[in-house]
C-alpha cells in the first residue's frame, strides 16, 4: 500500500502489485490479510483508468475478480451480520452496478460480491426503519438545535441536550459548546416548564430520508453535504467532531461531486483486441 501511493517511499505500482498478489495468495497468510490484499488491489486496477474515465475491460474484470474474493473472504473472517469491507460496498456501489448492465459477464462470474452488496442494502433499509422509528418520537433529540448547524446523530448520547427547566421531551440537543451559545437567546424564553419546544424546524431535517442505515458501536455524527453541482449526501463519520465535519461541508461545497476519488470519476469500459 504504501508502495503504491508513495507515502514514506518512491511510488512503485509495479512491485505494489506485486507485493499485494503475493499477499492475496499466500499460503501462510491469514484470511484477514489476504481479504485486505484482495481490497487494495480493487483500488490498484482502479487506478489504471484514462483522465478521461475510461477504464480497459481486463482492468474491470480483474478489480471485479479481487471483490469477489474479498467479498468472500470477509464473510469467513467477519462476525455474523457483519457487512463487507468498505473496498467491496464502494466499488459495488460506484462501479459494479454502473456497468453490469452492459458487461453482463459480471452478473455471472462474481455472486458473492453481489450477495455482499444485497445483504448490505437490506441491512441499510432494515436500519433506516429502525432509526426513523426512533427519530418520529423524539426528533430534537437526533440533530442539533443551532441554527444553521445541520448536524445529526444516530445515538442520543452523541448530541448533549439542555440542561435547564425546560420538558424532557421538548430540550433541544448541541453538537457542541459553540452551537449551545449560539442558540441560547433562541431557547432562552423557552427554557421552562410547560413551554413549547423552541427548536426551529428549517425544513432540511427529514426523520425518515435522512436517517443514518444503523447505530455504530460508539455513535456516529452526520452532516448534509451538497456540492457545487448540487449533489446532496449525507456524510457520516464517527471519528470526526462536528467541527471537522463542517469544515468538510465547507470544502464540499466549493467542488463538484465527480471531483473526487477515482472510483467517482469511471465513466466508461474500453474494449479492445488484447482483453
Amino acid at each position: 500500500m504504501r508502495l503504491g501511493v508513495g507515502l514514506a517511499c518512491t511510488p512503485d505500482r509495479r512491485r505494489s502489485h506485486e507485493y499485494l498478489v503475493r499477499a492475496a495468495y499466500s499460503s501462510s497468510a491469514s484470511k484477514k490479510v489476504k481479504a485486505m490484499a484482495h481490497g487494495l488491489l480493487i483500488a490498484w486496477f482502479l487506478d489504471a483508468c484514462e483522465k478521461d474515465g475510461t477504464i480497459r475491460s481486463r482492468y474491470l474484470l480483474a478489480a471485479s475478480h479481487h471483490c469477489n474474493e474479498a467479498a468472500k473472504l470477509c464473510r469467513e473472517v467477519s462476525p455474523k451480520g457483519a457487512c463487507a469491507s468498505p473496498a467491496v460496498l464502494f466499488f459495488m456501489k460506484n462501479v459494479f452496478e454502473k456497468f453490469s448492465p452492459t458487461v453482463v459477464e459480471l452478473n455471472y462470474w462474481y455472486k458473492d460480491a453481489i450477495k455482499a452488496l444485497d445483504e448490505r442494502n437490506k441491512q441499510i433499509s432494515k436500519g433506516q426503519a429502525k432509526m426513523a422509528q426512533k427519530r418520529l418520537k423524539n426528533p430534537h433529540r437526533y440533530r442539533c438545535a443551532a441554527p444553521g448547524c445541520k448536524v445529526q446523530s444516530d445515538t442520543g448520547k452523541m448530541l448533549s441536550q439542555c440542561s435547564g427547566a425546560c420538558d424532557r421531551d421538548k430540550k433541544p440537543a448541541y453538537c457542541s459548546k459553540e452551537c449551545q451559545k449560539a442558540d441560547w437567546k433562541n431557547h432562552k424564553p423557552f427554557c421552562r416548564p410547560g413551554a413549547e419546544c423552541s427548536v426551529i424546524d428549517d425544513g432540511f431535517f427529514d426523520v425518515v430520508g435522512t436517517a443514518p442505515s444503523s447505530e455504530s458501536a460508539n455513535g456516529a455524527l452526520q452532516i448534509p453535504v451538497e456540492f457545487a453541482d448540487g449533489k446532496k449526501v449525507l456524510f457520516s463519520s464517527s471519528t470526526m467532531d462536528p467541527q471537522m465535519l463542517k469544515e468538510i461541508r465547507e470544502l464540499a461545497s466549493k467542488r463538484n461531486y465527480g471531483d473526487g476519488p477515482v472510483l467517482d470519476t469511471i465513466q466508461h469500459v474500453e474494449f479492445s483486441e488484447v482483453d
